[in-house]
C-alpha cells in the first residue's frame, strides 16, 4: 500500500509541475538529515520541504539528477 501511494504522489507532483513548466521531481526519494541539524552541517547535505539541498560555501544548492529532475527526500 505504501508504494502505490508512493507512485500516486509521485505522478501528481510530476503531472503538476508539468503543467505549470517547472522541472519535475525525480522518482527516487533519498533519506537526509534535517535542515538545520549536526548531521546536516556535517555531511554537507539536508532535506528540506522534501527537496535535497547541497551546502555551499555561500548558501545551499538544490540537487538535480542526471535526467534533470530535482531530488526528492525524506528527513531521516
Amino acid at each position: 500500500m505504501r508504494l502505490y501511494c508512493a507512485d500516486i504522489e509521485r505522478g501528481y507532483v510530476q503531472g503538476e509541475a508539468r503543467r505549470q513548466g517547472l522541472p519535475t521531481p525525480s522518482s527516487e526519494v533519498v533519506r537526509l538529515p534535517a535542515y538545520g541539524t549536526a548531521e546536516s552541517k556535517r555531511v554537507g547535505a539536508a532535506c528540506l520541504g522534501g527537496t535535497a539541498m547541497r551546502r555551499l560555501s555561500n548558501g545551499w544548492e538544490q540537487l538535480r539528477t542526471a535526467k534533470g529532475e530535482w531530488l526528492r527526500c525524506r528527513e531521516q
